[in-house]
């Protein structure tokens, strides 16, 4: 289950469509920045999966299983904290997937 859900919060965080926008009112250097760290979360090595799993596990807050149905929710915290911004600069509609 953990491998699972630390997969789905790793194709979350690397979608364009996130990278582009986790970040509010960010700049166009910072926006490049955020997409290299994001994309460490999907490594080929089997070191650096292992560690990019570990980090995964660590920004999920909540999850809420359901019959077919997941939802995870990650922490604006812990995300800021490994992308070395603000809590408050984290886009909150992005913090939650189903």
């Amino acid at each position: 289950m953990e491998n699972k859900v630390a997969d789905l919060v790793r194709r979350h965080l690397n979608q364009p469509a996130v990278c582009a926008v986790i970040l509010c009112d960010a700049t166009a250097d910072e926006t490049a920045w955020i997409g290299a760290r994001l994309s460490e979360y999907v490594e080929s090595d089997a070191a650096a999966v292992k560690d990019a799993l570990r980090e995964c596990l660590e920004l999920v807050d909540c999850i809420d299983i359901a019959p077919g149905d997941i939802r995870i929710t990650l922490s604006g915290e812990h995300l800021a904290n490994q992308v070395d911004v603000v809590a408050a600069r984290i886009n909150e509609d992005l913090l939650t997937i189903t």
